[in-house]
């Protein structure tokens, strides 16, 4: 129940946490080490990395990015959200209209 918890706040806006400097995401990163002791019943002062191990956490920031790759992948491949799909082909689109492919080399 802690990890569906833990894991469904730092999952909940990972395209608005994607950018932000490493200060506010060790925040997020002290909530998911104490929830890690507290399953594994760890000591306070014990590194957290064993400890994010056990229930195979990523460390938040690896999270973030992991999840929002997942999300582009998925839309890339038409198994995403629609809303996506169709940002992508606008993008496509537009970058069509000036000369430029999906990888940013000039056609």
């Amino acid at each position: 129940m802690i990890h569906a918890f833990i894991s469904s706040k730092i999952d909940y806006c990972n395209g608005l946490l994607i950018g932000l400097p490493k200060k506010t995401i060790r925040h997020l990163q002290l909530i998911q080490n104490s929830a890690a002791r507290v399953l594994t019943e760890i000591k306070r002062m014990a590194h957290s990395s064993p400890v994010l191990k056990f229930p195979h956490w990523l460390p938040v920031s690896h999270r973030i990015a992991f999840k929002v790759l997942l999300l582009i992948y998925n839309s890339l491949y038409g198994t995403g959200p629609r809303y996506i799909l169709i940002c992508n082909i606008i993008l496509r689109d537009l970058l069509d209209g000036w000369g430029v492919d999906a990888c940013g080399a000039q056609a």
